[in-house]
C-alpha cells in the first residue's frame, strides 16, 4: 500500500478519482479492481517514458530494446484496459425527482428559520429592571 501523503500516493489518488468521475461517480467493485491498475500502469508507463528519453546515451543496447519493449507492453496493457472501462465520459446518473424535493426540503427549512428570526425580533423586550414600562414596580 502507498503512502496517501506521498506524491506517488496523490499522484495515484488523483488518476482514481479522475477515472471514478469519468464513469458518473459510481463504479462496480470490477471497475474499481481495473481503476485502480490503471492508476497504477498509467504512472508505471509516464516514469518509464521520462527514463528512456531522459537517459538514452547512457543505456546499452540490449537494456534500451528491453526498457521499450516494455514500455509498449505496459502501454498496449494500460489502453486495453482504458478500453475495458470505456473510453467515454459517462454523465452521473441523478434522480432529478428527489434531486427537486431535496431543495423544496431545503427552501422550507430557510423560509421558517427566517419567521422564527422576524418572529423573535418582533417579540418586545423585557424590562430588565422589574419595572413595567410606566415606572411603577411589577406585582
Amino acid at each position: 500500500m502507498v503512502d496517501g501523503r506521498s506524491t506517488l500516493g496523490r499522484e495515484l489518488a488523483y488518476w482514481r478519482d479522475s477515472l471514478v468521475a469519468d464513469l458518473g461517480g459510481d463504479p462496480s467493485t470490477a471497475q474499481m479492481v481495473v481503476i485502480e491498475r490503471v492508476a497504477g500502469k498509467r504512472l508505471m508507463v509516464g516514469a518509464l517514458e521520462t527514463f528512456i528519453l531522459s537517459a538514452p546515451s547512457t543505456l546499452l543496447v540490449k537494456e534500451r530494446v528491453y526498457l521499450v519493449n516494455m514500455y509498449r507492453q505496459m502501454s498496449d496493457s494500460l489502453r486495453a484496459d482504458l478500453v475495458t472501462l470505456g473510453l467515454e465520459r459517462r454523465a452521473k446518473e441523478i434522480d432529478l425527482v428527489a434531486e427537486i424535493a431535496q431543495l423544496h426540503r431545503d427552501a422550507e427549512a430557510v423560509r421558517r428559520e427566517r419567521e422564527q428570526q422576524q418572529s423573535a425580533a418582533e417579540e418586545p423586550a423585557v424590562a430588565v429592571s422589574g419595572r413595567d414600562d410606566d415606572g411603577s414596580t411589577a406585582a
